[in-house]
């Protein structure tokens, strides 16, 4: 059974409700929130129980036919939901809104998020790798790229020349996992990128025209750069439906600071995976890759996908790494430090968009923890860059949020004894009533005579006396037992007192929780405005911890430094291939390889399995 075959006149409101929904995102699969499910229907329904391997049912909705149907899990769905994401498929969260117990009739339901292969922001992906979204829009005489990593909330944009096989070169070298194009586009480049790429690519021609998100583009002039940056803004609002003021001033990229080379030159150099297994084990990054944070392996990874040609900027990264490699004791104090620090970039990410919980706040805690002595390293080597402490946010930090908080925010034990004196009273009052009923237990025993009797909780029926089948007969009317539930092998009884208490206990409880889930929020909201000064620290965090790795490295293998030349010759003495002699059980036996001015060719032979691949990488 299709949507399209179905007489809406006849559906339950329930499902009335889905295709509303469901007609505003055609292309997307809907999770359907019921009660502890989220559940499929129709298409969405066949789709699911083929990719992720569920039972196909199906479910009454007004028809004489049943519905197809499949659920999973709603406090499981993450599994589930990236599996979807892989395959190409994009997904809407659709909650519920109202709470069931306070909704007269049905209760109101409408999708939080659409989760794409870019707009991916939990705790699942690869903590190395960039999750880049990017767009194309086409002005028919050039094309406007920008792309974006919602996580860490870092923006670009370029413009480039007319040329097909350029534009693919650069979407593609630059690991954009999804692509928004306008409908000028020749189809031959989707086609290309969702067949021999595997980039999602959506078509739609909508432009953002919000003002509270001009400071993105607040200093650049180009109005085509603008106006493509407003075109993939337009979509990642659509889609994610929360706050994404993390995002930060685009950055407008100048190609010609960068070498720029195809596909196949990074595939064949084995920059950041090998040729024979895709993996990252024995590619350059695998060598070169000593960062203890994953901020700072992040971008070793796009610089080596990206050399600077800059001879300025070459010179002055050389000029850290013999600081450290001078300071080597510092350079130790500091790796130390930087091996305490949490990925900065993504958990305000995570504050911004609202989906952290306690435990993201505590791995922020425990990453400023560590700022001050790395400021003062920084201040010692003389680095050209300096970080904020932020010790506000520290110390707010560090007497708020309970060490043991769970991961969800709606439960409790999220906050410190001695943060809210409103708190700590209700936790007084619970914790005594608590007690009481402890002493209760022991009073009763001793009272009616029966050693056995308990006193228990369950949700359904709250607090209760527990009597085995035996011992019925010892209960005197004079105590009061109001017979509550027979079970096979014992009775369950409620006394006044007892049910006096519950009333405090419960209530106590789920005051704590209210407030405790409100407590949370303030702080979150505190924290997020310090979003800025996080980002600018995490940018420095991870350049030292990109240049310690390489200062590491340096140190290790023995390498020295190179003088850069304009003028047009090489001369390597003793050149080796880091990755063959790092792995290289014989001997590794050190190559020149020298060009002068007037040789642009060197013609190398050899028998197979002689180097000759190695000796040109």
């Amino acid at each position: 059974m299709k949507r399209s075959e179905v007489d809406r006149t006849k559906l339950s409101p329930m499902m009335q409700q889905y295709l509303d929904i469901k007609d505003k995102y055609n292309d997307t699969i809907i999770f359907f929130r019921l009660g502890d499910f989220y559940e499929m229907f129709f298409e969405d329904a066949v789709i699911c129980s083929r990719e992720l391997e569920l039972a196909l049912t199906g479910r009454n909705a007004g028809l004489e036919e049943r519905v197809p149907m499949c659920g999973i899990p709603y406090h499981s769905y993450i599994g589930y939901l990236n599996k979807l994401i892989d395959k190409g498929y994009k997904v809407a969260i659709c909650e519920q809104l109202t709470d069931p117990k306070d909704s007269k009739g049905m209760v109101d339901r409408d999708v939080i998020q659409v989760v794409t292969k870019g707009t991916r922001i939990d705790n699942t992906l690869n903590e190395k790798d960039n999750s880049y979204i990017g767009n194309i829009y086409d002005f028919e005489y050039c094309y406007g790229i920008s792309y974006t990593d919602i996580t860490t909330g870092y923006f670009y944009a370029l413009i480039l020349e007319h040329d097909q096989n350029k534009l693919i070169k650069e979407i593609v070298n630059r690991n954009i996992l999804e692509v928004i194009v306008n409908d000028k586009i020749d189809r031959e480049i989707i086609s290309i990128l969702r067949d021999n790429y595997q980039i999602l690519v959506t078509i739609t021609n909508d432009i953002c025209e919000l003002d509270s998100y001009n400071y993105l583009y607040k200093n650049i002039q180009d109005i085509r750069l603008i106006t493509t940056i407003k075109h993939l803004l337009q979509y990642i609002i659509e889609t994610k439906k929360g706050d994404l003021s993390h995002l930060q001033e685009v950055e407008v990229i100048d190609i010609h600071k960068y070498l720029t080379f195809d596909v196949h030159t990074k595939k064949n150099l084995e920059l950041t995976e090998t040729i024979r297994l895709g993996e990252k084990t024995y590619s350059l990054l695998w060598l070169l890759d000593k960062t203890k944070t994953a901020m700072g392996s992040r971008l070793l990874k796009t610089n080596i996908e990206n050399p600077l040609t800059d001879v300025n900027e070459i010179n002055k990264r050389y000029d850290i790494i013999e600081t450290l490699l001078t300071e080597f004791i510092l350079k130790e104090e500091l790796t130390r430090n930087l091996n305490e620090v949490y990925d900065l970039e993504r958990l305000a990410g995570r504050i911004s968009y609202g989906n952290l919980n306690a435990r993201d706040l505590l791995q922020l805690k425990n990453s400023l923890k560590v700022l001050p002595d790395i400021k003062r390293i920084l201040e010692e080597i003389k680095y050209p860059k300096t970080i904020d402490t932020l010790d506000d946010v520290y110390y707010l930090l560090e007497k708020s949020i309970n060490e043991d908080a769970p991961i969800t925010v709606k439960e409790g034990g999220l906050i410190k004894d001695g943060y809210s004196p409103e708190l700590d009273e209700l936790k007084s009052i619970s914790s005594g009533s608590k007690d009481f009923i402890l002493k209760m237990e022991q009073d009763e025993r001793e009272r009616t005579g029966i050693k056995n009797l308990k006193v228990g909780f369950n949700k359904v029926f709250g607090y209760y006396i527990e009597v085995s089948k035996g011992n019925i007969p010892l209960i005197k009317e004079e105590y009061g037992y109001d017979r509550k539930q027979t079970l096979a092998n014992c009775e369950r009884f409620i006394t006044p007192l007892l049910k006096e208490k519950e009333n405090i206990i419960l209530g106590a409880e789920e005051k704590i929780v209210n407030l405790e889930y409100k407590l949370f929020m303030e702080i979150r909201d505190y924290v997020k405005e310090f979003i800025g000064k996080i980002q600018q620290v995490s940018k420095v965090i991870a350049e030292v911890d990109m240049m310690t790795s390489l200062a590491t490295v340096s140190e290790e293998n023995n390498y020295v430094r190179p003088v850069i030349t304009e003028e047009r010759n090489i001369c390597i003495k003793d050149g080796r291939h880091p990755v063959v002699e790092k792995v290289s059980k014989a001997t590794y036996v050190p190559n020149d390889v020298i060009m002068g001015s007037g040789i642009d060719i060197l013609l190398i032979t050899g028998p197979n399995l002689d180097g000759k691949s190695t000796y040109m990488r």
